[in-house]
């Protein structure tokens, strides 16, 4: 997987939706070439993709910390409104 235009990118925020379709096993490789092209990346990861992807392995790659179902996470934790893109 390749993105083009990395200038596009820079600084931009970014958050991955990972849900139980067998798309999540891809997620990884997507935060990992979001990031090598800087962008900041933020995660939030629902029961079912958890068990096809590990909710530490998203924290790692993205630099920061991964929000589940179970958190009952606060959106304004997760600086939601902030983020230029969405991806699920």
């Amino acid at each position: 997987m390749k993105i083009d235009g990395t200038k596009q990118l820079t600084g931009k925020k970014i958050l991955v939706i990972a849900t139980g379709s067998i798309a999540a096993i891809k997620t990884p490789i997507l935060i990992s070439n979001l990031i090598k092209n800087k962008a900041e990346v933020r995660c939030v990861i629902t029961n079912s993709a958890s068990k096809l992807v590990s909710p530490l392995s998203l924290s790692t790659l993205s630099r920061n910390r991964s929000y589940q179902d179970k958190d009952q996470w606060d959106p304004n934790q997760a600086k939601l409104p902030s983020s230029h893109y969405f991806y699920l």
